[in-house]
């Protein structure tokens, strides 16, 4: 018959707590990555989404012809395009990334 002593059943609970302990640790900290993560994808997609926009303004806005504009004085014309940046919330891209 196999004999344990108080100290072996010590030794035995302070391992299993330990092990118990870093199993959690490592738990909590896997979930804030992946918080951090989608984060961070949900920002970058944001981002995208406004170059996209840009993109697409800039690709309808050069094809599209100009207005011969005059100030009066002979040889002093000019052709306005209009505005030349997009119509995008450019503020995106000044907010850091989540922590």
């Amino acid at each position: 018959m196999v004999r344990f002593s108080i100290r072996d059943v010590l030794w035995l609970t302070a391992l299993v707590a330990l092990a118990v302990g870093w199993w959690l640790d490592r738990r909590e900290v896997q979930r804030l990555g992946e918080a951090r993560a989608a984060a961070i994808r949900s920002h970058a997609e944001a981002l995208q989404a406004a170059l996209r926009n840009a993109q697409l303004y800039q690709s309808l806005t050069s094809s599209t012809t100009g207005t011969v504009v005059s100030s009066g004085a002979p040889g002093s014309s000019y052709i306005d395009y209009g505005p030349i940046t997009p119509d995008v919330d450019w503020s995106l891209a000044d907010k850091p990334l989540p922590p």
